[in-house]
């Protein structure tokens, strides 16, 4: 009986994985820029859909607070109030209608197009490869960055239109109750 058991030999150690090249470090920022302008068309989407459901609901207030006013037998809706409840109301109306150009209508991105077929394409190197996809993803990202600042405008210009309007209507509700 052997006092010692033969071992069978340990495997031989994996090589070192090579560095990762200055494609692979690019490659992943450009697809984080990518990823970040499309997260910001999303939040700015939804910055829109909320000014569209707070402007409703504001307006659905102001003409639930006039029909009541003007139900009562001896309410008189005081002059000065008139042109203040008017202009509430037409920048409520365009407030939402920015903020629906926003939410509702898509706009175009852009798409990649490749000149290669699929079978050109699966022959190329992988830093051929990963450059192309880099130049595709650079293209989209300007795009979307223009695309971005119109969309952050028009949601700017519908919250401005959106406080002037409240402001209109707190004026309008103060002649009202004076």
């Amino acid at each position: 009986m052997p006092l010692f058991r033969a071992h069978p030999p340990a495997p031989a150690p994996a090589p070192p994985h090579p560095a990762p090249g200055g494609g692979d470090v690019y490659g992943a920022y450009i697809k984080s820029l990518l990823d970040y302008e499309l997260a910001r068309k999303s939040g700015l989407e939804a910055r829109a859909s909320t000014v569209v459901t707070t402007a409703g609901t504001l307006v659905t207030l102001l003409f639930g607070l006039v029909a009541v006013i003007t139900g009562a037998a001896s309410f008189r809706l005081p002059g000065m109030a008139h042109g203040w409840l008017i202009a509430a109301v037409i920048l409520f109306v365009v407030a939402i209608g920015l903020a629906v150009t926003v939410a509702v209508i898509p706009l175009a991105y852009g798409q990649v197009d490749f000149s290669e077929g699929p079978a050109q394409l699966w022959t190329e190197t992988a830093a051929s490869a990963s450059e192309h996809v880099a130049e595709a993803q650079l293209k989209l990202i300007s795009i979307a960055q223009r695309k971005n600042s119109r969309i952050a405008w028009v949601v700017l210009l519908s919250g401005i239109a959106e406080l002037l309007a409240l402001a209109m209507l707190a004026v309008a509700v103060i002649l009202i109750l004076r």
